[in-house]
């Protein structure tokens, strides 16, 4: 075997094992997925996968072998039987929309950058022709942007910091195209389009600047219409420190909106217990709802888009003019009005979390009451619960998902119990409110399925109950907002934010049974 020959076999083979290695890594990708989101993904090729490594195993030991002839059939071979493996995951891979594959690595935290690499790998192995779906796109565009976050992105949100891990990386895979270089004039227009994206980026301080500009469409479909000049090293770098701001900005426009969102939202549900509706409004007040509902479920598993904020977002311009205007109060009618004196709350906060003052306990002596009980059946609930599982897990499982537990109230029991360090009166409050909102859907199932007259008259001893739990709701409310204030001002942002879905869907349950408990009386009250 000459030199030449040796060489060429020699670089097939190493074509071919980094071939397998990525459509390895991708496979064990999608049965990650399949687990986690898509039962209805297909995982038969595990047997194929293994039986290819062997190949690959025995072919390794015989590469220096005078059979120049069958080591080259063994090298076609074995890359056809990976071509059908690449062929079958390619089809699964269908069944993954972008916006799943971002969740999934929202979720799991622990993927390094050579695992994503080999994921993008995959994709530029598996290209048959020369365009690309836009999806395909947007997943290999989502797995770089989290590569350029682990390698080089900068702790401010401006962007990257060093790069020349990252450079390695893309300049790696545009190798891996085998492509002439493109003309310079075009590549640097690009770059030029980037730099002018950027600076239209600075400009913008709201989301509906975002909206109006509509830069999010813009700047995917400009990486659409690069085909494989997105891969060009200066372009994807451009790209990525793009992506890295992009998101840095909509994340703190989220914050901001999310927050006005909130405040306004509370609003209307304080609106809706004091003004009669008709049958229009009152359709409007359940669709609201249940986009409520989705926004903090969205809101904490942190897959929010700009579309679902947008949609809630015009519900609440919709909604709050007109139920302002039916209970005559001033200053509600329009969205986001900024003349309200935002430093007056503030100061509010300093008087009641001064130095030497004492938080209000709303449950003091539910231990011994009807509340109480509901505490300790979640208690023990919770008791039986297995510690070496996750939160969320816990939350879901058979024995507690009754409960509607969030992931925050069950580290609230382990802390109460095993954490010396915690601070006990927060974390007993965060589970007296969970007992307190099972409480509440408690009484508003009673009431839905009562059908003697009291249903009318509002004078059962159900109706007793839940006005009193209408009652440690207003308490509970009030001290959330004292609780989510104390954090901000000591900038535990992420315990406020936590504090606050856990408020959000206090207020959502709250607002729910006082409707069922008081609504039936305004109109007569207001006749």
């Amino acid at each position: 075997m000459s030199v030449q020959e040796l060489t060429a076999l020699h670089n097939q083979y190493v074509d071919l094992s980094d071939r397998f290695r990525a459509a390895w890594a991708f496979h064990q990708f999608i049965q990650s997925v399949q687990k986690m989101f898509l039962p209805e993904i297909s995982s038969r090729f595990g047997t194929g996968f293994q039986d290819t490594y062997s190949q690959i195993k025995t072919l390794s030991r015989s590469l220096n072998a005078s059979e120049t002839d069958r080591i080259r059939v063994d090298i076609e071979r074995i890359g056809r039987q990976l071509q059908r493996l690449t062929a079958q995951l390619l089809e699964e891979d269908s069944k993954v929309a972008p916006q799943l594959l971002r969740q999934f690595f929202q979720r799991v935290k622990n993927y390094d950058e050579k695992i994503l690499t080999q994921l993008v790998k995959f994709y530029i192995y598996s290209l048959d022709s020369d365009s690309w779906e836009p999806a395909r796109i947007d997943k290999m565009d989502y797995l770089l942007t989290r590569v350029a976050e682990q390698t080089a992105a900068l702790p401010d949100g401006n962007g990257l910091g060093e790069v020349r891990r990252l450079k390695e990386i893309l300049l790696g895979l545009w190798k891996l195209l085998d492509r002439d270089p493109p003309a310079e004039e075009l590549v640097t227009a690009h770059l030029r389009s980037l730099d002018a994206l950027r600076q239209t980026l600075d400009g913008i301080e709201t989301l509906d600047d975002l909206n109006d500009q509509q830069v999010v469409d813009h700047f995917r479909q400009f990486k659409h219409s690069l085909g494989e000049l997105f891969f060009h090293p200066k372009v994807l770098l451009a790209i990525a420190e793009t992506n890295l701001r992009l998101n840095y900005l909509i994340q703190q426009l989220y914050r901001q909106e999310e927050r006005r969102i909130v405040t306004d939202y509370q609003r209307i549900f304080e609106l809706e217990r004091e003004v009669p509706v008709d049958g229009e409004t009152n359709l409007e007040l359940s669709q609201f709802r249940e986009s409520v509902e989705r926004f903090e479920q969205q809101l904490e598993s942190q897959e929010l888009r700009l579309q679902d904020l947008a949609q809630i977002r015009d519900r609440v311009r919709t909604l709050l003019p007109k139920l302002s205007r039916s209970a005559g109060v001033e200053g509600y009618g329009t969205y986001g009005d900024e003349s309200e004196d935002e430093e007056e709350p503030i100061s509010q906060v300093h008087a009641v979390l001064s130095p030497g003052s004492t938080m209000p306990t709303p449950m003091e002596s539910s231990q011994s009451g009807e509340l109480g009980k509901t505490y300790e059946k979640l208690v023990e609930a919770l008791s039986e619960s297995s510690h070496n599982a996750t939160p969320k897990a816990v939350a879901l499982s058979r024995e507690l998902f009754p409960y509607r537990l969030e992931s925050r109230e069950v580290v609230a029991f382990r802390r109460l119990n095993n954490d010396d360090e915690a601070d006990k009166g927060l974390e007993r409050f965060i589970l007296e409110a969970a007992a307190l909102r099972v409480r509440i859907n408690e009484d508003a199932e009673d009431i839905k399925g009562i059908l003697d007259d009291t249903a009318v008259t509002g004078a059962g001893p159900i109706f007793e109950r839940a006005r009193r739990t209408v009652r440690w709701g207003d308490s509970f409310l009030s001290q959330f907002g004292h609780l989510i204030e104390q954090q901000v001002l000591e900038s535990k942002v992420v315990e406020a934010h936590q504090l606050q879905i856990l408020r959000m869907r206090l207020m959502r349950d709250y607002s729910g049974l006082w409707l069922l408990v008081y609504k039936r009386f305004l109109g007569s009250q207001r006749s």
